[in-house]
């Protein structure tokens, strides 16, 4: 990652993994982009279900092309 980072690239994290969990390792490794899974809560308790697109097979895929938008990012620059 640091050659990554001295490069001057877009560090991301992309994962099915729920947030709660990958957002500490994220944040250790200094990467600031994280897409994750977010769970549903209903009433302060996690319902089992997932809030939004699932971040997992194509929804990865439109997570990705989603973050790249708002960021004005393409893919490989």
């Amino acid at each position: 990652m640091e050659t990554h980072r001295r490069q001057g690239h877009t560090l991301l994290i992309i994962t099915v993994t729920n947030r709660f969990i990958t957002g500490p390792i994220a944040e250790r490794l200094g990467v600031a982009n994280l897409l994750a899974s977010e769970p549903a809560i209903h009433n302060g308790r996690y319902t089992g279900a997932v809030a939004g697109v699932p971040c997992f097979r194509e929804g990865k895929v439109v997570r990705l092309e989603s973050w790249l938008s708002e960021n004005g990012l393409i893919l490989g620059e």
